[in-house]
């Protein structure tokens, strides 16, 4: 990192200049949309808002608690999750298929320690077990991106404070268009940090908020790739109206790898966004952000260096448009571009547009659907490609009982590279049983 400090100390002051009138927030729009919103810097991205394919069928809102502990709220989910999957290793010439079963709990509690401190705990876990490919089980139990510690603490009547440690372990590349042709991308992720909030008046709210995320690889193949960040976010909110949110948001992160192969890096992110309902089902959202990032100058030989000299210095935007049909069709439609951390280079910029639609058919018997695609460039790395990506899929869920709730889906995801091996299809068939205690 030495190359990079004057650069650093350059970057913060510009920070510091841009952001001094705004309160700091997480670059994704639902940051920008909940006063509450964690800090969690989402380290795999320079702005991480792509939406991710779920590997599962069930995702109904329910209630935090069904079950009281003494003065604590607690909601217990276990499950059993079986799927055909054609093509676990995302390859393009080695093609494996596999039945998978995957026994899975979640646990939630919310305990109101006092009137003004209140404790949440969420972690779900699983494990992947496949039947002809055993070198593909998990090689640790499974944890949900959701899984996380809060402990929020008001101050007086205009202050609210959490303390957060979020933390996840997961084995799948779906959510890295970059990486295929393995088994194993295990990375263990921890999010420690705090988020202030400070309610000035009615309209006005700023926020302010840092955390430390540490990412390690449980293979070698990919131990390069380990590395710490460091964030801190600032976010100026309005309440133009009950209607309208508007404001301006900033993050500034400093990412240092553990090893030389990818360059430890500094990203500003500033930039406005605004949220508004424009009729009782409809609602908007959106933001454009700048984003500048100096990259360290790459060390070594190209074996052991991405000798990519590229700098980040674009526009990022997102949009999003929420609509409720009727009491029983919603759909959502997303699309932006982004900047994300690179796994073989500096980074890449993704372009995306999302659609999912939720049906309840009957009182016991909804459907899903859901259809993406991605177009992805590489900064200027030996190892760089340009890529599409698209899929989607469709699913039925059935309450059986009021506790017994069981879910049927298929999913298709297909990537086209110009890299030799890069491209692969993958097709999902997912059956879901979740009893809810």
């Amino acid at each position: 990192m030495h190359a990079l400090n004057s650069r650093l100390i350059c970057l913060s002051l510009l920070a510091a200049g841009l952001a001094s009138p705004v309160a700091w927030s997480q670059i994704t729009t639902e940051a920008a949309e909940s006063p509450s919103a964690s800090t969690s810097s989402q380290a795999e991205t320079a702005a991480n808002i792509t939406p991710t394919t779920q590997e599962g069928v069930l995702s109904a809102e329910e209630p935090r608690g069904n079950a009281r502990l003494g003065s604590a709220t607690v909601r217990v989910v276990a499950g059993l999750r079986t799927q055909y999957n054609d093509n676990i290793a995302y390859s393009e010439f080695n093609r494996r298929s596999d039945f998978i079963i995957s026994p899975n709990v979640e646990f939630n509690l919310l305990w109101p320690i006092t009137e003004t401190n209140t404790l949440t705990f969420d972690i779900g876990a699983s494990y992947d077990k496949y039947l002809d490919n055993s070198d593909a089980d998990s090689n640790s139990v499974i944890l949900s991106p959701d899984s996380a510690l809060v402990f929020r603490l008001e101050v007086g009547k205009h202050v609210t404070i959490d303390f957060f440690d979020r933390f996840s372990y997961q084995q799948t590349p779906l959510d890295s268009p970059t990486i295929g042709n393995t088994l194993d991308f295990g990375r263990f992720e921890n999010d420690l940090g705090y988020l202030a909030t400070w309610r000035v008046n009615k309209v006005v709210e700023l926020d302010h908020g840092y955390s430390w995320t540490k990412i390690i690889h449980s293979s070698d193949e990919f131990s390069y790739l380990d590395r710490d960040t460091h964030n801190l976010t600032h976010t100026l909110r309005l309440h133009v109206n009950p209607a309208v949110q508007t404001g301006i948001l900033s993050i500034i992160s400093f990412t240092d790898y553990e090893q030389d192969f990818q360059n430890d890096n500094a990203i500003l992110q500033i930039g406005p966004f605004v949220r508004a309902k424009i009729s009782e089902n409809t609602e908007v959202a959106g933001q454009v952000t700048y984003v500048m990032g100096l990259f360290d100058d790459p060390t070594g030989t190209p074996g052991d260096s991405n000798f990519d000299n590229d700098d980040v210095n674009n526009v990022n935007a997102r949009g999003s448009i929420t609509n409720r049909l009727n009491q029983f069709i919603s759909q959502r439609f997303t699309t932006g571009y982004e900047t994300r951390l690179g796994t073989d280079s500096n980074y890449y910029d993704l372009a995306f547009a999302d659609y999912s639609l939720e049906w309840q058919l009957l009182s016991h018997l909804s459907l899903s659907t859901r259809a993406f695609y991605e177009y992805g460039t590489e900064s200027g790395s030996l190892f760089s490609e340009s890529f599409h990506r698209f899929g989607g899929g469709c699913g039925l869920n059935y309450r059986l009982t009021k506790s017994i709730v069981t879910g049927l889906r298929y999913d298709y995801i297909e990537k086209d590279s110009d890299r030799s091996g890069n491209d692969y299809y993958q097709n999902r068939v997912t059956l879901d049983f979740q009893y809810r205690f």
